[in-house]
């Protein structure tokens, strides 16, 4: 938890980086609801029920098995997970969250890793990190904090083993919404802090 209070409270010091505000905004919304950085790049605004805190990402925009049902994935939207997709909105001024240098398409495929790999050297004691990472890390954390597996694996959006998911269709949306709130308010926390460390610049 302390690499992650270090690169947020990094990204929230501009005088440590030239980044675009965007691509920052965009890698804390990965952290906070653990969704692939293919959909968040893909997400139009037309997918957002921002008055029912609801993300219902298409199937044409997930990365499925194809043992996998071919359904949307919900995402419950926290109150701070809101307020980052608001600052997006102020910057986006097209049907992309993420917009590319040309408006009509989404940002590059491998933007947001290159972000990351802008930070590289820069923090000190963080290690090389990727926008999978992030993933990686919700899932861990949310282990972590005693939510149940299973509802952790729909928060991923993985299909359930299938003994569980033969005796088990329900997509739990409650039982999700608490874990992403759970999250948020740990994340909230931890990063609420006004001694912003100084580190080295990015170039």
């Amino acid at each position: 938890m302390g690499e992650i209070k270090t690169i947020w409270l990094w990204f929230d010091n501009k005088e440590n980086h030239k980044i675009h505000p965007a691509s920052v905004i965009a890698l804390k919304i990965l952290l906070l609801t653990g969704v692939r950085s293919g959909s968040l790049r893909l997400a139009e605004w037309n997918e957002f029920d921002f008055d029912n805190n609801l993300w219902t990402i298409p199937v044409d925009h997930l990365k499925l098995r194809i043992s996998q049902p071919r359904q949307p994935q919900k995402i419950h939207l926290t109150e701070l997970t809101k307020k980052l997709f608001f600052e997006l909105k102020e910057l986006s001024g097209c049907k992309f969250a993420l917009p590319g240098k040309d408006q009509s398409k989404p940002i590059l495929k491998d933007s947001l890793a290159r972000t990351a790999i802008r930070t590289q050297g820069r923090i000190e004691n963080i290690e090389p990190w990727t926008p999978h990472d992030l993933r990686r890390t919700f899932s861990t954390q949310l282990n972590n904090l005693g939510v149940d597996t299973g509802i952790v694996e729909k928060c991923l959006g993985h299909k359930l083993p299938a003994i569980m998911a033969t005796y088990n269709k329900s997509e739990h949306l409650p039982e999700r919404a608490k874990a992403l709130e759970l999250w948020a308010d740990k994340i909230g926390m931890l990063v609420t802090n006004d001694n912003v460390i100084p580190f080295r610049k990015v170039g």
